[in-house]
């Protein structure tokens, strides 16, 4: 429990103050959008980085052990493949059922 906390206040202290340079700075305060969107994606990762970092260098843990990292053959992997084509063909059957809904499969 103390090492989620203690992550978890990292995080946003990282977090926070990453997104506060860049206020400051006024890197996010420009009406360009694609520094917006890369600043963005970049930002998603710090959370995994901050895993990295505690993980590895802090508490010194091996990743393929700690993370469960192994690649072995799991039947469950395949799951996938049955259940997508599922619910795409249960989406479109539900959604024939309702008036003005029709199929069409010949292309544009």
């Amino acid at each position: 429990m103390r090492k989620s906390i203690v992550y978890s206040v990292a995080v946003l202290a990282i977090s926070y103050s990453i997104a506060g340079g860049l206020i400051f700075t006024g890197i996010l305060n420009d009406e360009d959008q694609t520094t917006r969107f890369i600043v963005s994606a970049l930002y998603m990762f710090l959370p995994l980085v901050t895993a990295l970092i505690f993980d590895r260098i802090i508490y010194k843990n091996n990743l393929i052990d700690s993370w469960g990292l192994r690649l072995r053959f799991n039947r469950w992997l395949f799951s996938p493949l049955a259940i997508i084509p599922m619910f795409v063909l249960l989406a479109i059957a539900i959604s024939l059922l309702f008036p003005g809904t029709r199929l069409e499969l010949s292309p544009v």
